[in-house]
């Protein structure tokens, strides 16, 4: 099959397009689906997921109210999202939501605490280089929930950050930059630390996802915050770079897609690929991105593509780069 400098146009039955994230809207009632979940819960879902929340805070005799995906605990005046909350339990049955519930909230003052013994320890290098780790996050993602400018972050997939982070029992932190400067570590050190200890600390378990033509794609599962951390590992297990590089998906915290690109056999595994992106993105939780990668010599570039749910057509414009090397 030749590779010409054009569009290619492929056909995907069944995809469902994902349209693009837009402003949150104005309606701000306790049963108001936010925009994330728009298209992963019926009405008649978030209301059964919302109740489970508040019979879980009414059992431990809190008052809360509940504002477009928002929790406002009044004992303590704590604000917390339940976008991720809301995921994770879509995941699961029905009948499994309240313990999902329960587990998550229950798990708080753990956290709580676990945040309060780093405050102390962080001062000292060598008391927290072990938990140094990297996180992949969606852009707007990390702005909304942290201060991003006192992160220490770089980009390595367009549209998101890759943020130094404390791999925690309980919970995810990241790295202040006025606690860094005290250690005396440039941030290229940090990142070199964190990339290792995640590589030392979560095994690499692939599935390979066999195709109906032969061609096979791979997908990381785990339940940790750092599974598309690995993307930025691949140098590490050469059996999945491919002379051509690598076609790498992000869709969320815990799954990371990729493909070892041979020859022009990657376009009969593109509308699959991409489809799996999307589905898993909407899924969540934690979704990360929806953009096609490619690594290729030690660098990520976004292959571009269009989804026209009403013809039913994935229209896929990767950059001159990418078509040279079929040359």
């Amino acid at each position: 099959m030749g590779v010409n400098k054009v569009i290619w146009v492929l056909v995907v039955f069944s995809l469902v397009l994902i349209t693009t994230y837009a402003c949150a809207r104005t309606k701000n009632t306790e049963r108001s689906i936010p925009w994330e979940l728009e298209k992963l819960f019926t009405q008649e879902e978030y209301d059964f997921f919302i109740s489970a929340v508040k019979d879980y805070f009414k059992e431990q005799g809190k008052e809360v109210s509940i504002h477009t995906g928002v929790l406002d605990i009044k004992d303590g005046d704590q604000k917390l999202g339940l976008v991720n909350l809301a995921q994770q339990c879509h995941l699961g049955d029905r009948s499994e939501w309240p313990s999902i519930i329960a587990a998550h909230f229950s798990a708080m003052p753990r956290i709580q605490k676990e945040h309060a013994l780093l405050e102390e320890r962080q001062k000292d290098f060598d008391q927290v280089k072990h938990s140094l780790a990297v996180r992949i996050l969606d852009e707007d993602y990390a702005k909304a929930h942290g201060d991003l400018g006192n992160m220490i972050y770089r980009i390595d997939f367009e549209g998101t950050v890759s943020v130094v982070a404390y791999d925690l029992e309980e919970s995810v932190g990241y790295v202040p930059k006025e606690t860094a400067q005290g250690w005396n570590k440039n941030e290229e050190e940090l990142f070199k630390i964190g990339l290792e200890n995640i590589k030392n600390k979560y095994t690499l378990e692939v599935t390979p996802i066999p195709f109906d033509n032969g061609e096979t794609v791979y997908i990381l599962l785990d339940n940790s915050s750092f599974a598309i951390t690995h993307s930025l590992l691949l140098e590490e297990y050469p059996l999945y770079i491919g002379t051509k590089g690598t076609l790498i998906g992000i869709p969320r915290k815990d799954t990371l897609l990729f493909y070892p690109i041979q020859d022009e056999k990657v376009m009969t595994v593109l509308g699959g690929f991409i489809k799996s992106i999307n589905e898993l993105n909407k899924q969540g939780p934690v979704s990360t991105s929806t953009k096609l990668y490619w690594k290729y010599n030690n660098k990520f570039t976004t292959l571009n593509y269009y989804i026209d749910e009403d013809n039913n057509k994935l229209t896929f414009d990767p950059p001159q780069s990418f078509l040279d090397v079929f040359k």
